[in-house]
């Protein structure tokens, strides 16, 4: 079920799949529309990018309705997605060749922030965020992205949220499905003078490909643009995504397969191995336009990232006993309790980013018979990740709350700084970019 509906207009009292209603501007002031702010996007003008690109518009969202993130990839060319959950939401995006694992070897960006866990030290992907907030997808492939570095070999994808509208929305998704899949989306959007505002939560619950699988995502969005006046905007944007699922990484043998493709259950415990996922970032973007076009934006970010994952150690087994696997004491069983058997083990990885940047342009520039547009700038990040590794006692169960005893902990720090200079100059139906 889908609702939509602007402040000023009440619900209709009747039944049906789809609601949409809107309000006539006749007898209301028309609030002042919010300026762009360049930093939110990668290809505004597609036609001037040097390279090949796609772009998901949201009126090709709201047609298609793609069930998951990676659904919606199906429409675009040169990307390769692969599910390591049913919503698509731990995202596994290959471009153009790249192996999908995790994302990799793909730039994932938010609204021009980077969201992979941490692009210097390790680029996994373990967040994306829900296609009921994205207004649009942008994918830039194999050439122009040095402005956006590092991971950008491939190429990069770009989500880009919803912003405020100058009437007020609000939207409700609802929908529920076999095997214990339910989608919950709620999402209100304004603009009251000079002040836009966006509040959005997102819930995902369901079943995954096995029987010892399921999954609950719930993902907290907020944002707000303030028009200070002509020139200077402010912006502040918000994300917390909360998993807490059932998560398996183990392979069935063919033998195993064969005899029950989707069963794990009494395997080696394996209903016990979950994975929790805390993630949050925090952006705030000043844009300034000035004359003869001149541009100037500054971005603070932040992202924080908590991914434990706890697995029952499977130990060595005899696959021959299919279809009864039997299990002997101590080999593989995992029975939980003090007088219980067999420990859970730990992968325990925390990432933390903070990131200034500023990027300036001047565009309009005549020279040679040809346009002119410089973009340049500069970015300072600091990133943290701490690899830890824990066990547990002898039939001691494992999740976030008794993370078990520390065998391992190893940081890992870096500072990076980058610069970008560039002319894109457009002569004709040619775009040449030294």
């Amino acid at each position: 079920m889908r609702i939509t509906r602007t402040w000023s207009t009440a619900l209709l009292a009747t039944a049906a799949w789809a609601v949409q209603s809107s309000a006539g501007a006749a007898d209301e002031p028309t609030p002042p529309s919010m300026p762009t702010v360049i930093v939110w996007g990668l290809l505004d003008t597609p036609e001037r990018v040097p390279g090949a690109t796609s772009v998901l518009s949201a009126e090709e969202i709201e047609r298609l309705r793609p069930y998951t993130l990676h659904d919606a990839f199906d429409f675009t060319a040169g990307v390769r997605a692969l599910d390591d959950d049913i919503f698509g939401r731990r995202s596994g995006i290959g471009i153009r060749g790249a192996p999908s694992r995790r994302s990799r070897n793909v730039l994932l960006l938010e609204d021009g922030t980077p969201i992979n866990a941490s692009t210097y030290l390790d680029s996994s992907a373990h967040y994306t965020p829900p296609m009921e907030r994205l207004e649009r997808v942008e994918v830039l492939k194999a050439n122009g992205q040095i402005l956006y570095g590092p991971l950008n070999n491939h190429g990069i994808v770009n989500f880009r949220n919803k912003r405020p509208t100058e009437r007020p929305e609000t939207t409700l998704d609802l929908a529920i499905g076999d095997r214990g899949t339910s989608k919950q989306h709620f999402m209100h959007r304004r603009t009251d003078g000079a002040l836009g505002t966006v509040f959005a939560y997102t819930r995902h619950e369901g079943e995954g490909a096995f029987d010892v699988e399921d999954l609950d995502l719930q993902d907290f969005y907020a944002a707000a643009e303030w028009r200070m006046n002509e020139r200077h905007t402010l912006s502040l944007s918000g994300v917390y995504l909360r998993e807490r699922s059932h998560y398996d990484e183990s392979n069935l043998t063919p033998a195993e397969y064969a005899v029950a493709p989707r069963t794990k259950l009494g395997r080696f415990g394996q209903e016990f191995d979950t994975i929790a996922v805390d993630y949050l970032k925090g952006d705030v973007v000043h844009s300034y336009v000035g004359d003869a076009g001149w541009t100037v934006s500054t971005k603070l970010f932040v992202t924080d990232l908590d991914r434990p994952r706890f697995t029952v150690d499977p130990g060595e087994y005899e696959v021959g006993a299919l279809p009864q696997l039997v299990l002997d004491d101590g080999d593989g069983a995992f029975v939980p309790g003090p007088d219980g058997n067999g420990q859970m083990i730990s992968r325990d990885r925390h990432y933390r980013t903070f990131g200034l940047e500023t990027r300036m342009e001047k565009a309009g520039l005549s020279a040679w018979g040809a346009e002119h547009r410089l973009q340049w700038g500069l970015r300072a990040e600091r990133h943290r990740f701490s690899d830890r590794r824990t066990v547990g006692e002898v039939g001691e169960i494992l999740h976030e709350g008794n993370r078990g005893r520390l065998t391992r902990d190893e940081p890992y720090r870096a500072w990076a700084y980058s610069a970008f200079l560039q002319d894109e100059i457009t002569a004709g139906d040619w775009t040449i970019v030294p």
